[in-house]
């Protein structure tokens, strides 16, 4: 939960990225990337889970500050109390994301005053980082790994097209009762 709204819930598109070997695909595109274009991707993906004013922050090179202090997306999400300002950080790794990185980006947002962070990744979270971002509530950091970043993929349709054509599995049944 992110001020008191659930988060993404993801339900059948999950099993559907996984089954159809779409999840590994679209990691693979997103890690081939230039960094402004998965940057563009990202902000696309926050617009269609219904964060509001999305916008880059100045960052466009892998590495790097710009001048929102290591940032790289700015928006607002509806809360009871009105819009809040959430900072997104995006990494673009093929190994886990460090604690470094969570303690980095919680450190960006108290100074810009912010009530929330995203890390959004390419590639999964170490456990040290999964709970440093839990550890704090004051400052809330909602950590999104790349099989989860692959899944809302699927599920808000960014970067993927639903085919006309079932997709298709073996019947082995059917081969076996051949050979009867």
């Amino acid at each position: 939960m992110i001020g008191g709204k659930p988060f993404l819930i993801l339900d059948p598109w999950r099993g559907r990225a996984e089954e159809a070997g779409l999840r590994e695909r679209i990691l693979q595109q997103l890690r081939s990337l230039e960094f402004e274009a998965l940057e563009l991707c990202v902000c696309r993906l926050l617009s269609e889970c219904g964060y509001q004013k999305v916008q880059m922050l100045g960052r466009r090179q892998f590495v790097g500050r710009n001048r929102a202090g290591g940032a790289d997306i700015g928006a607002r999400v509806d809360t009871p109390t009105g819009l809040e300002k959430v900072l997104i950080q995006v990494k673009q790794y093929a190994v886990p994301v460090s604690k470094r990185a969570v303690d980095e980006l919680r450190g960006v947002l108290l100074r810009e005053d912010c009530q929330q962070g995203v890390l959004v990744s390419t590639s999964p979270f170490s456990p040290l980082a999964l709970s440093a971002a839990r550890r704090v509530p004051l400052v809330p950091i909602r950590c999104i790994g790349g099989n989860e970043l692959a899944d809302l993929c699927v599920r808000y349709r960014i970067g993927v097209v639903e085919s006309s054509m079932p997709v298709l599995t073996l019947d082995e049944t059917f081969f076996d009762k051949l050979t009867e």
